[in-house]
C-alpha cells in the first residue's frame, strides 16, 4: 500500500508540469518538416506519452545519428529549466515569449521555447554544434506556427 502512495505522489508531481490542455507532440510537427530540416527522411515514434515525440531515420536513433525530438511541456517547468544553474541557459531572440538553448557546445542542442501559457522543448542531434542549434529554431518556428 505504501508504494501505491509513493507512485500516486510521485505521478502526481509529474502531472503538475503538464498543462491542463495540452496537444500530442508529434501534431505538432510533420515527419516531412523534420526530414527537411535534417536533410534525411524520418518518421515519428509517439513515446507512451502524448506530450513528447522524436523522429529519425528508419530503424531509430543512434548514438551521434540525425534525430529530433519535441516535449510539450508546462510554462513552470520552463521557468524551472530557465532557473537551473547546472543547464546554463543562453537566451534566444525572436521565439515565442522567451527562448533560450543550453547545449553541450559542440553536442546535441536543447532550446526550450514559450508562447504565452504554452512551451515546448525541441532537441537535435547529428551535427555540429551551431548547426544544431539553427535547425532547432526552424523546427521550433513551425511549432509556434501552430499554437
Amino acid at each position: 500500500m505504501r508504494l501505491i502512495r509513493i507512485a500516486a505522489v510521485a505521478l502526481a508531481g509529474v502531472m503538475w508540469h503538464v498543462p491542463t490542455v495540452q496537444p500530442n507532440a508529434c501534431s505538432l510537427l510533420t515527419a516531412a518538416q523534420v526530414s527537411a530540416a535534417l536533410g534525411v527522411t524520418v518518421t515519428a515514434n509517439e513515446s507512451l506519452a502524448p506530450q513528447m515525440c522524436t523522429w529519425a531515420p528508419a530503424g531509430g536513433p543512434t548514438i551521434g545519428g540525425k534525430s529530433a525530438s519535441l516535449g510539450v511541456m508546462s510554462a513552470q517547468l520552463f521557468a524551472n529549466d530557465k532557473a537551473a544553474p547546472t543547464l546554463k541557459p543562453s537566451p534566444v531572440a525572436g521565439l515565442g515569449d522567451e527562448a533560450f538553448f543550453f547545449s553541450s557546445g559542440s553536442g546535441p542542442a536543447t532550446l526550450d521555447v514559450k508562447k504565452g501559457s504554452s512551451a515546448f522543448q525541441v532537441g537535435v542531434n547529428g551535427f555540429p554544434g551551431e548547426q544544431n542549434k539553427q535547425i532547432a529554431q526552424t523546427l521550433a518556428k513551425a511549432v509556434l506556427a501552430k499554437l
